[in-house]
């Protein structure tokens, strides 16, 4: 299956440096991310799923970070990451909106198998996406860890951006130029505020003749 990466591998290789730089200093063994943003980040993993049960493992002595997440999205996984396929994981779609199954557990079990059972975990607590369900059975589930809010660890990394991040928020920049130059030009009286819509959405998402583009996260 071909990969479709935005970014080279050694610029994943930084980002993940960094972090691990920072968990040496705050004396965090493994990291868990549940914030899609910080997921992205360290392995471009992109799809539309943060509503159900995902997680990042970062472990100190592991190479590669460990996607986790459900059956169904493995295969966004498998495109969209730099991941070799033992480091991306998924849980049977018969987890998701269980009220006897959970799939922290799932996920406690590959933190065991890092040698997480009396690690020092980093956990996002301000996180979104980070449950008080997910957090209890977590800590149920590890009792012997010791688990420490890392929340913002990654952000305040991301905050710096590289060259190529650079490069691409410049398309974005453009894809945003051009979208709001068609609304401009076709904004009178009589044209209906749908049809001005539907317009930047068509723009946002075919993009320049250079380089397509994308839906936005947020309704225009």
């Amino acid at each position: 299956m071909r990969k479709e990466l935005h970014f080279e591998l050694t610029e994943f290789h930084t980002r993940l440096a960094a972090v691990k730089n920072e968990m040496a200093r705050r004396g965090i063994d493994i990291l868990l991310l549940s914030e899609p943003p910080n997921q992205n980040y360290l392995t471009g993993y992109n799809a539309y799923s943060f509503y159900t049960p995902q997680m990042v493992i970062v472990a100190q002595d592991h190479d590669e970070p460990i996607w986790v997440g459900r059956f169904m999205d493995r295969v966004s996984a498998t495109m969209t990451t730099y991941l070799a396929e033992d480091n991306i994981r998924a849980y049977p779609d018969t987890y998701v909106q269980s009220a006897a199954l959970s799939a922290y557990d799932f996920m406690a079990e590959i933190v065991k198998e890092l040698g997480g059972n009396n690690a020092r975990i980093g956990v996002e607590m301000g996180g979104y996406y980070y449950p008080a369900r997910g957090h209890v059975d977590l800590t149920r589930a590890l009792p012997d860890a010791e688990f420490v809010d890392a929340d913002l660890l990654v952000a305040w990394i991301r905050l710096v951006k590289s060259p190529a991040e650079v490069a691409i928020m410049r398309q974005a920049g453009q894809l945003a130029d051009v979208a709001m130059k068609r609304v401009v030009d076709m904004v009178v009286a009589g044209v209906r505020e749908c049809d001005i819509a539907a317009t930047i959405y068509h723009q946002q998402v075919s993009g320049t003749a250079e380089f397509g583009g994308d839906y936005p996260c947020c309704p225009p």
